[in-house]
């Protein structure tokens, strides 16, 4: 993002570092498919309100993050 669309959400941009939340957890459609769903979220901690969709993966087996 350009620092100005930064200023109009409210993120501080007069620093120079920054942190962010990082999310993973898989979860089985139901009881009895194989597919598994493993969303990863990510969250910069100045803008707490707007996770971030980094990747989907939709799985028949563990995720492994290779």
């Amino acid at each position: 993002m350009k620092n100005l669309e930064l200023k109009k959400s409210g993120v501080d941009v007069s620093e120079d570092e920054f942190e962010l939340n990082l999310s993973v957890d898989g979860i089985s459609i139901d009881n009895r498919s194989a597919i598994q769903m493993w969303p990863i979220l990510m969250q910069l901690h100045n803008m707490p309100n707007v996770p971030v969709m980094v990747r989907f993966i939709a799985t028949t087996t563990k995720y492994t993050g290779a």
